[in-house]
């Protein structure tokens, strides 16, 4: 029982503190439907639009300045506002030492017949992680690239990275995917080839707690931990993650409390 009311106790307090009650204008909202906006965007505009658009956001995003700490409140420890370069490889480094979210794992999570790639699990993974270390949740985003993405006989219509802001001025997008640091131009860069069919890729940026391209942030019914394993359409991938922060400190991926 005491067990239970501990990992009841850490859940509410990581999805209490995930949540941003800051919100900047280049960030879509947590209402909206990204598969939907990207529709309305894209099918009346020409690629040369699109691109346009797309810089337009990231531009936005390297414009944002976030240089406050956290009120001082006694016996608290102050947030990082931004992580080192060199830091930020452990942190993906840390995305295939972690038996939830390692390439080899995901597949025990997916449905029959169904592969969900689990981009947006990773993702999640990186945001807690970076809460846990002390960054400042105002320094941390998630971006998101919006359609139809092939490679080889794969295809899918979306993929998602969170971003944080570094001591070089840059975002940086901590993405296992990519198998290297990239900043956010980058990043968008390198998925653009996959899309050279349709070039209609669109970036969005968002508060880090959006769970996935529907409407809604991080709860528990999101991350299915009130089901059991059979009833929840993760099959508690967001369960075993939240025990995986339970039990393991910071010092075993080569990280620490940056406070």
């Amino acid at each position: 029982m005491r067990y239970i009311l501990c990992m009841k106790f850490l859940i509410t307090a990581l999805l209490i503190q995930s949540i941003t009650l800051f919100s900047f204008a280049e960030e879509v909202a947590h209402t909206s439907n990204l598969f939907e906006l990207h529709f309305f965007e894209t099918s009346t505009l020409t690629p040369e639009q699109i691109k346009e658009l797309n810089n337009q956001t990231i531009s936005d995003l390297e414009s944002v300045r976030n240089d406050s700490r956290d009120q001082i409140i006694p016996n608290k420890k102050s947030r990082v506002t931004a992580i080192t370069p060199e830091t930020a490889r452990v942190v993906i480094n840390s995305i295939e030492q972690n038996p939830v979210t390692k390439f080899e794992s995901y597949a025990q999570y997916n449905q029959p017949g169904v592969d969900l790639g689990f981009c947006f699990g990773r993702a999640t993974f990186v945001h807690l992680l970076l809460l846990k270390m002390g960054v400042d949740k105002r320094s941390i985003k998630k971006v998101w690239q919006i359609g139809t993405m092939k490679a080889g006989p794969i295809t899918w219509g979306y993929h998602v990275a969170t971003a944080v802001k570094s001591t070089t001025g840059e975002w940086l997008i901590l993405d296992s995917v990519p198998g290297k640091l990239l900043n956010i131009r980058d990043w968008v860069d390198f998925f653009a080839p996959q899309n050279v069919d349709h070039k209609d890729l669109r970036v969005y940026v968002s508060e880090p707690a959006r769970f996935g391209t529907g409407p809604g942030i991080y709860t528990r019914a999101s991350f299915g931990l009130d089901y059991d394993r059979e009833q929840d359409w993760y099959r508690h991938y967001f369960l075993d993650l939240m025990h995986w922060f339970q039990k393991t400190e910071l010092s075993s991926l080569g990280l620490s409390d940056l406070r």
